[in-house]
């Protein structure tokens, strides 16, 4: 049970449900005393959901009762799934990514540009289901690499995850036509 509880706070904290949501299931679970933090069930029943703010206010409230990592890992890995999916969350995630890159989670920080990407993507011409269907084929690869490396490792901390770098060439770079010297390039 506190695994649920745990989640659902999370899914709150990330708009996958609504204050009144999660509201109405915290009232629907009679066997919550004695698990979990029981400083934490009784703020949960003693929130004002309807306060001005409450958002916020659950967020700054409910995520101190959890370890930091075991959030952030937890919110990388939905949002890379939600990206993965196409959820009209991408813009949020994507604004998200870019400044989580740079203090917390330098790992996302490459898929946090793809909000900059798709701004001009009609621009340079390469059309935004291009651009988009990229940026899930990143965040798969990058969900892949995360859960590989959280099964290897224990210890593992999203935080201190480091991507191995890929070289990639298109297909013309690598089939450019080789049959002419280096010093005939201008033929």
């Amino acid at each position: 049970m506190e695994q649920v509880v745990k989640i659902k706070i999370f899914m709150t904290i990330e708009d996958h449900l609504s204050l009144t949501e999660f509201e109405s299931w915290l009232y629907s679970q009679e066997h919550l005393l004695g698990k979990l933090n029981q400083d934490c069930i009784l703020e949960l029943f003693t929130f004002n959901y309807n306060q001005k703010g409450a958002r916020y206010e659950f967020k700054s409230t409910f995520l101190k009762y959890f370890d930091k990592e075991e959030f952030m890992l937890w919110k990388v890995k939905t949002n890379l799934q939600d990206l993965i999916d196409g959820r009209e969350t991408r813009d949020r995630i994507l604004n998200d990514f870019y400044t989580m890159g740079y203090d917390e989670v330098p790992c996302i920080q490459g898929l946090g540009y793809y909000i900059y990407e798709l701004e001009v993507a009609e621009y340079y011409r390469m059309g935004k289901q291009s651009v988009i269907e990229s940026l899930k084929k990143e965040a798969a690869e990058l969900l892949q690499e995360v859960i590989a490396e959280e099964s290897k490792n224990s210890e593992f901390k999203i935080s201190s995850f480091r991507r191995m770098p890929r070289l990639e060439f298109s297909a013309e770079v690598t089939t450019a036509n080789n049959s002419k010297g280096w010093w005939k390039f201008w033929k």
